[in-house]
């Protein structure tokens, strides 16, 4: 942490103390404290912000901040989180800014979907402040750019995801989906990835889990969008059992009970 906030201009220090951040951080609850206590989440997004432009630096420090986010909240029992409101926002706000300078740096991309998913799943402030910044039209631009991406189009969908559980970005993505024009609505960016990776078992799960989130209003629409999408027809194209598709029994009954409760919903 001393040595991003030191030499926060210095792309190459930047880029391997991040990296080692993130080595540190993963599935580490306890050194995800010990980096928020020693204000590690300020310096790096004092480092992002000095290197904007460069894609190689804000994908180690949004890795960093993706696995952070993962473990903040299994802290060591009686220890202090060391998280404000601030500091959040400021780490939704730099990953945004990277993800819409940089649209088509699919590693990038792919870092940063996740971290903002983790953010709003494990910070009380992340998730209230995402509608405000923009986050799901950021996210649903991601998918847009790295179409044939199924790690972009399976993080982002497991982002828009837990997204829903907050009402503001519950209705951000149900107003897009009436204000924006087609590609652009998030309706479209769940169906589009849906029928482009219909073999990729975390995009399958989150798009059919965020269209069940969403598809309480305009029935018809989403009905026809499903229909069109071709996820059925390419799977029984395959001529495969669900099993030999997705890997496993437990993936393919998963999916196959999902499949059934989004049929069930649009009647």
């Amino acid at each position: 942490v001393e040595a991003v906030r030191v030499h926060s201009e210095t792309v190459v220090v930047v880029e391997r103390a991040c990296r080692a951040l993130t080595q540190l951080s993963h599935s580490s609850p306890e050194n995800a404290y010990k980096i928020c206590s020693e204000d590690g989440l300020p310096a790096i997004c004092k480092a992002m912000q000095h290197h904007s432009g460069n894609s190689h630096v804000l994908e180690q420090a949004i890795a960093a901040l993706k696995n952070v986010f993962s473990s903040v909240n299994q802290v060591p029992k009686g220890a202090k989180r060391e998280l404000t409101s601030a500091h959040v926002g400021n780490c939704v706000t730099n990953t945004l800014n990277a993800m819409r300078r940089h649209p088509s740096n699919v590693a990038m991309q792919r870092q940063a979907c996740s971290a903002l998913g983790n953010m709003a799943l494990n910070s009380k402030w992340a998730n209230g402040l995402m509608e405000s910044k923009g986050a799901v039209q950021t996210v649903v631009a991601s998918m847009l750019a790295c179409m044939e991406d199924d790690q972009v189009q399976g993080r982002a969908c497991q982002t828009l995801f837990v997204l829903t559980a907050d009402k503001a970005n519950l209705g951000c993505m149900r107003g897009l989906n009436t204000k924006e024009q087609g590609a652009t609505r998030p309706c479209h960016a769940m169906i589009r990835a849906l029928g482009r990776h219909p073999r990729n078992v975390q995009v399958v799960k989150m798009a059919i889990n965020t269209v069940i989130a969403l598809s309480d209003t305009e029935k018809s629409i989403w009905k026809d969008l499903v229909n069109r999408c071709g996820f059925r027809s390419t799977l029984e194209e395959a001529n495969k059992s669900p099993v030999e598709v997705w890997g496993s029994k437990e993936a393919a009954v998963d999916i196959e009970k999902l499949w059934g409760k989004l049929m069930q919903k649009l009647g």
